[in-house]
């Protein structure tokens, strides 16, 4: 948008209105004498409309841009708070002044405890504040669950770098998902990316034809088991099985448990498949790879899951062994960001001693991303009025964050407006020792990229 001090009119119907004004200036024009038609360029320029449907905000000469950081605490079993503040303030110092002379204040760090509840309480301080133009984080799904809601109706963005759960933005079906709030956006990947690249590493890398999905009937199970699915087909491959999990594979009482891991694994086995998305909790899948390696048919299948599943306990069991991990890329990025200039090497070592820590977990460089692509579309999004005053549209920053793309840290950021950013990038990782603790013990076996294919 231009940056000419004008008079700002709030408008909740610009573009009709600015329509009907335009016909009528054109008929009469039209209508007027040659010698009476006046220099446009020496008229006073009419007032500069801008969309007030949810609220505007106004920022003094001097005053600074107020955004909040919402971050979890102890709960946070990452422990990532310290970290991605430290990557929003570097993000936030790197794009420096808005429009040449507004700065950007983060405010103190408002701490949560991993709780939609706790997030509620939040949502509910932030709405009721007219000064705050947007708010950064959290880090915890539940957190954001519980914030987004007063978020949205108070008219606010929010851009989150770490909850990847599927329901938040796009659903399998390219519709709205379940938990989707507007105004809510992430530069974390849906675990629905997860499942995509499962299927193309299963068919374009290895090969792979004949495929069993198995989910265990809740709604984001489904919802992978099914992309995957799509996505596998779409490339030539064939699921022989698609089939929900009965619950008493896990049941406490261990003759029926046995009863069903043996019937589900005979089926399998009957199925002749070769590769196996596993769209299934921790434990059923630690309790079905007990009887999964002892069967000569199924040895040589090739079983995928998404990173959620892969938790410690699932790491450590002998059991779980020869799996395949797709992840999110949280390994250090040979990037610059287009915006900001810096480097992903630069950003690192500025994050590690802002955070104090020695190697801060790989979600630094989503947050950066996060904070770069909320000052940006600020940036884009607001004007100076005649008084000198920075004023912002809630509504036209909305709608200006779903169409921002630019090179990002982790890769090419590209929003749309159901509130996915990310780059398509995921990790496909090897579980092959059990003395793995975490996703970043496992060896890196393959990279895919959905608007590339494999990189070999």
């Amino acid at each position: 948008m231009a940056s000419q001090d004008r008079t700002v009119v709030e408008s909740r119907t610009v573009r009709p209105l600015l329509a009907v004004v335009t016909a009528l200036a054109v008929l009469l024009t039209a209508c007027l004498p040659e010698d009476d038609r006046s220099d446009p360029r020496g008229t006073e320029r009419e007032p500069l409309r801008i969309d007030a449907s949810l609220g505007l905000v106004r920022v003094a000469p001097g005053e600074p841009i107020d955004l909040r950081v919402v971050l979890d605490g102890a709960e946070d079993p990452e422990e990532l708070g310290a970290v991605l503040a430290a990557a929003f303030a570097a993000a936030v110092e790197d794009f420096g002044v808005i429009r040449q002379s507004f700065r950007v204040d983060l405010g103190d760090r408002i701490v949560t405890d991993c709780s939609r509840a706790d997030g509620a309480r939040v949502g509910a301080e932030l709405s009721a504040s007219e000064g705050i133009v947007a708010v950064l984080g959290p880090q915890c799904t539940e957190t954001l669950l519980g914030l987004q809601g007063a978020v949205s109706a108070s008219g606010l963005s929010l851009v989150t770098p770490r909850p990847i759960d599927l329901m938040l933005t796009e659903a399998p079906d390219g519709g709205i998902a379940q938990d989707r709030a507007e105004g809510v956006w992430r530069t974390s990947p849906s675990v629905m990316r997860q499942a995509q690249a499962a299927a193309e590493y299963a068919s374009v890398e290895l090969e792979l034809t004949r495929a069993v999905t198995l989910h265990d009937g809740g709604l984001e199970s489904m919802a992978l088991a099914t992309v995957f699915r799509q996505r596998f087909e779409a490339l030539g491959g064939t699921v022989i099985v698609f089939s929900e999990v009965d619950g008493e594979v896990t049941s406490d009482d261990e003759e029926r448990a046995a009863t069903a891991r043996r019937s589900l694994l005979d089926t399998i086995g009957a199925a002749d498949v070769d590769v196996a998305f596993l769209a299934l909790s921790p434990e059923a899948l630690v309790r079905l790879g007990e009887g999964w390696r002892e069967r000569s048919r199924l040895v040589a299948v090739t079983r995928i899951i998404t990173s959620p599943a892969a938790t410690s306990a699932f790491l450590e069991d002998e059991a779980t062994l020869d799996h395949l991990v797709m992840a999110p890329r949280l390994d250090i990025f040979d990037t610059v960001s287009t915006v900001t200039g810096m480097s992903a090497s630069q950003t690192l070592e500025r994050v590690a001693s802002l955070s104090r820590t020695t190697v801060p977990a790989g979600w630094w460089a989503y947050a950066y991303d996060a904070a770069t692509l909320l000052l940006k579309s600020i940036e884009d999004a607001s004007l100076i009025d005649a008084d000198g005053s920075l004023v912002i549209s809630r509504a036209e920053l909305r709608a200006t964050i779903a169409t921002t793309t630019f090179g990002g840290l982790t890769g090419r950021i590209t929003c749309n407006v159901l509130g996915d950013c990310a780059a398509p990038r995921t990790l496909v990782l090897e579980h092959s020792v059990t003395t793995s603790r975490t996703l970043a013990d496992l060896a890196v076996v393959g990279v895919v990229d959905l608007d590339l294919g494999v990189d070999r």
